[in-house]
């Protein structure tokens, strides 16, 4: 009698764990788009290429930036040598 229970009860506990991985896989399932990607692909293939895009165009306006200020600079000091020279 002992031996019919305790195979009932693991009977019982397989049915219940096989019952929580078939919601689990349609908890998954659910989770994925239409053209069959799913947020696994997202994260593996658009991030990289957004952290990519986002570091080149922080470059770019840094570089741009600092060819403004140099440009800058050098357009005061070409003033200033005109204007002393007028003085002079």
């Amino acid at each position: 009698m002992r031996a019919s229970s305790r195979s009932l009860r693991e009977a019982l506990a397989l049915e219940r764990r096989l019952r929580c991985q078939k919601e689990l896989g349609d908890i998954i399932s659910e989770e994925e788009d239409e053209d069959g990607g799913d947020w696994r692909t997202i994260l593996t293939m658009v991030m990289p290429m957004t952290m990519t895009m986002m570091t080149m165009t922080m470059t770019m306006t840094m570089m741009m930036m600092m060819m403004m200020m140099m440009m800058d600079r050098s357009v005061d000091r070409s003033m200033d040598q005109s204007i002393d020279r007028l003085i002079d």
